[in-house]
């Protein structure tokens, strides 16, 4: 009993990712399919890198006096970075497809991160392409979803 007990142990060890829940014993949170590296431990930690990446060159762009072309390339950046997240939670949701918002584990970080991505989709293309009158009335919400998008960083304490 013990030997199945300690090789169960090194087995949990070797999964970094939640494959069981308290009160549901021996079961796989994982779910299968072709998307299912969404949910593997290389690609979390992959997100995890281009978050950090992504958050450095937003404190570099809005906390030094950088010249216009430093500016535009961190604006790129972050424009890059946005693509990864929108192709990501696309990803995700068409992998866990009804159970997005329902998954035991993923669920709460799902919806976060979908909440932070239209953020950024919206602080970035929409409202910039929005006529000016428009765009001025959303100078209240604008600092609002840029706050949003610095809490990313909380995507990396799901590692």
């Amino acid at each position: 009993y013990e030997l199945d007990f300690e090789a169960d142990a090194q087995e949990q060890q070797l999964l970094p990712y939640p494959t069981w829940l308290p009160g549901v014993e021996g079961e796989d949170m994982r779910l299968p399919g072709p998307l299912s590296f969404v949910q593997s431990d290389w690609f979390l930690v992959v997100s995890g890198i281009i978050v950090a990446f992504n958050i450095m060159c937003m404190y570099i762009q809005v906390s030094s006096d950088i010249t216009k072309e430093d500016a535009d390339a961190l604006s790129k950046v972050n424009e890059v970075c946005l693509v990864f997240y929108t192709a990501e939670v696309i990803a995700r949701m068409m992998h866990f497809g009804t159970h997005f918002c329902r998954h035991a584990v993923d669920a709460r970080w799902n919806v976060f991160d979908f909440v932070i991505v239209t953020a950024g989709i919206m602080d970035t293309w929409v409202l910039p392409l929005m006529n000016h009158e428009v765009h001025k009335a959303s100078s209240y919400w604008l600092p609002l979803l840029r706050l949003v998008r610095v809490l990313r960083f909380l995507r990396v304490v799901k590692l």
